[in-house]
């Protein structure tokens, strides 16, 4: 398990998940399910929030077939399969919004223009205060939390033509990161 997917589950409470997963996933009032395509070969993910996930899956499988008409995210998340393989390669599941897991949380590829990074923000500095107290790091070291911040603001923030960014990718920059200064630090 990553060590941000654990910090999640340890020490934000659920109604922050929730909000979280209504953030990520533009949940409009009244729906309740979400509808998550997986890539089976990268196993990244795409969800989509609905009232009625079974028309919904309908829906999508079709326009899977129609690749002429995917957006930005849908390229980078599934442009890599051959046209006459996307039935086979591409699962998906219908889950409650309050089933969705953290696991599926960290895959899943969100679309950078929809991202409100101000709401994530808070979560990440929680993340670094404790990072920074396990591995007996200075957590107010602010190029150590301005290398961080940086890196998950050009992560979200994305580079030109790409348009989507998962969770994972965020665990595994901060990591690299904190890897990086602890071996600076031995080095001294």
């Amino acid at each position: 398990m990553s060590k941000l997917l654990n910090f999640f589950n340890q020490n934000i409470n659920e109604s922050y998940i929730l909000k979280f997963k209504e953030n990520l996933f533009e949940i409009k009032p009244g729906y309740t399910h979400i509808l998550v395509l997986t890539n089976k070969k990268t196993n990244n993910h795409w969800c989509s929030s609905s009232n009625n996930p079974q028309e919904r899956e309908k829906t999508l499988k079709y326009l899977l077939k129609k690749r002429d008409e995917w957006h930005g995210p849908w390229r980078e998340l599934f442009g890599n399969l051959d046209k006459n393989e996307i039935e086979d390669q591409v699962s998906s599941k219908i889950v409650k919004v309050e089933d969705l897991d953290n696991e599926d949380l960290m895959k899943t590829s969100f679309d950078r223009s929809k991202f409100d990074i101000s709401f994530f923000l808070p979560t990440i500095n929680e993340y670094l205060k404790c990072r920074s107290y396990e591995n007996n790091r200075d957590y107010k070291n602010l190029d150590f939390v301005k290398k961080i911040r940086e890196s998950v603001e050009t992560i979200i923030g994305g580079k030109e033509n790409v348009f989507t960014f998962n969770l994972s990718d965020i665990d595994e920059a901060i990591e690299e990161i904190i890897a990086t200064s602890i071996k600076m630090k031995h080095s001294h």
